[in-house]
């Protein structure tokens, strides 16, 4: 991989070596043996005891909707059966599905119902974890359903999260659409980047992400994928100088110090700007404002994969068209 570093491919003689780094916080290395669906290999005995999956998957359910989008691009979508709060979901492919009878709701993401998801038999569940939310999926796996863990959302840079498509890829059977697709936003992503890095001002804009939620403020730290995007849009990411790879955690009077400093309040939450003078003073953009112009998905569905056009709304917030 170009940008991951969560997960990689081994191409072996007649099959595939997947290896998924970190499949959640303090987790160990997993990997599975990708195997054509309906091809004979020899596996070494060293990896016998190995999971095995059978590409491509035939159906699957996955539990975010950071997962759907991928499947959606390689056009892979249909195999989706099943969901925790289908309601929840913006994209209209998937809505259509619902209301079709297509796509059953498999309860709260946090607790799912393991038992429902049982009687969907799909192939493979497409799983996160933050390592301490208390998450249990032995019982699909005694029903000998797969259960895969995707960790996209623990990727530092943007065109590392975007870069999962080729993970999708490999389990769909569409190894090439997928490579295709990244090189594509690859692309685009570095011709804003490298647009941003040639711009001639006297001073760099500064720009806090911040969202509250019950009293506490949570902003990306300096090396998480957020704040890499605002650099490469041209902006300085806030508080400056910070080193974190986790969102930080922080109190109203801190947030406020920095908003006091900010050009542009990026608010990924639901304060209001009449909450603090400091904030009146502040440019406000919600996260909607860096869609293309749609509001048929949301910012959390759509922006894990295409990193490149919320890189340009973001230039052009900064910066003017």
């Amino acid at each position: 991989m170009h940008y991951a570093r969560n997960f990689y491919v081994e191409k072996r003689e007649g099959y595939k070596l997947l290896h998924l780094i970190r499949p959640y916080p303090g987790a160990s290395e997993q990997q599975w043996i990708l195997i054509e669906r309906g091809k004979k290999v020899n596996i070494p005995d060293s990896l016998q005891s190995l999971p095995r999956l059978n590409v491509p998957l035939r159906s699957i359910v996955p539990m975010s909707t950071t997962h759907l989008i991928y499947l959606l691009a390689l056009g892979e979508a249909d195999k989706v059966t099943g969901f925790p709060h289908v309601d929840y979901i913006r994209m209209p492919y998937f809505r259509r599905l619902k209301r079709e009878g297509k796509l059953v709701d498999v309860g709260n993401e946090m607790r799912p119902d393991l038992e429902r998801i049982i009687q969907l038999h799909p192939e493979a569940v497409f799983v996160f974890s933050t390592g301490d939310d208390g998450k249990d999926f032995n019982l699909l796996e005694q029903a000998g359903i797969s259960v895969i863990y995707v960790s996209e959302w623990l990727e530092a840079h943007p065109l590392g999260r975007a870069e999962w498509i080729k993970f999708f890829g490999y389990l769909t059977g569409k190894e090439k659409k997928g490579d295709s697709i990244f090189v594509s936003i690859e692309k685009a992503y570095l011709t804003i980047k490298h647009k941003s890095d040639t711009i001639v001002s006297d001073r760099k804009p500064k720009v806090l992400q911040a969202a509250e939620f019950r009293g506490v403020w949570f902003v990306p730290g300096g090396k998480t994928w957020a704040s890499v995007m605002i650099r490469d849009a041209g902006g300085i990411p806030l508080p400056e100088k910070d080193t974190s790879t986790h969102t930080l955690r922080m109190g109203p009077e801190r947030v406020f110090q920095l908003l006091a400093k900010a050009d542009l309040w990026i608010n990924s939450g639901y304060a209001k700007p009449e909450d603090s003078v400091f904030i009146k003073k502040t440019k406000m953009i919600m996260l909607k404002d860096l869609l293309p112009g749609s509001d048929t998905v949301s910012f959390f569905e759509w922006s894990p994969l295409y990193p490149d056009q919320i890189l340009i709304k973001l230039n052009e917030i900064l910066y003017g068209k």
